[in-house]
């Protein structure tokens, strides 16, 4: 039920004006409504990311 709910709130406010989703499965909600979208994966070598953890302050 909570993801029926979530792909209505992103179908509707993706075709009243441009948005950006971060994760939501928003890209495969956004194509089964046949709404244009721009799909971006973005990730740091996996080194970068490690030596990054290992420096976070918690």
């Amino acid at each position: 039920m909570l993801f029926s709910i979530h792909s209505q709130l992103i179908t509707e406010l993706a075709s009243e004006d441009n948005c950006v989703f971060i994760g939501r499965c928003a890209d495969s909600i956004l194509q089964n409504a046949g709404i244009d979208r721009i799909s971006l994966f973005i990730a740091a070598p996996f080194q970068d990311r490690v030596k990054r953890k290992i420096t976070e302050q918690f």
